[in-house]
């Protein structure tokens, strides 16, 4: 072999190893990006499975609003029904300490109404 030849040789292996370094590159990356893609599958399926959850929360303290507010009503209804009776038996039900703590819970249960909506609006803003 000639050196010209030795020399087309050499400088043929060379660009074959720069070419076999380019493919092995290249097959890296599309590697790289098979696993990236599966990631952001994934991610977006836990995405989708939160969205479904805080819309479910959502749900939830709305129903418990609505469900402190049907309490409290419930709560007035009482409370104006014992104070009528007291009333009519000539007592203050004032002094009646039942009756005063369940003036308070009536105003609890219609304050959680009104968080539990503020609560929700403010889930809602999250979506």
């Amino acid at each position: 072999m000639t050196e010209w030849e030795k020399f087309e040789r050499m400088v043929s292996l060379k660009s074959d190893k720069v070419e076999l370094g380019i493919v092995e590159d290249i097959t890296a990356y599309n590697k790289g990006f098979e696993k990236m893609f599966a990631e952001l599958q994934g991610l977006q399926k836990r995405g989708e499975r939160l969205k479904a959850e805080l819309s479910d929360t959502i749900s939830a303290i709305y129903k418990m609003g609505e469900l402190s507010r049907s309490m409290g009503n419930d709560m007035a209804d009482l409370l104006v029904d014992f104070g009528k009776k007291a009333k009519e038996l000539g007592v203050d039900p004032n002094t009646n300490k039942v009756y005063a703590e369940g003036q308070s819970k009536f105003k609890a249960y219609m304050e959680t109404e009104k968080a539990a909506q503020r609560l929700a609006e403010s889930f809602i803003k999250i979506r």
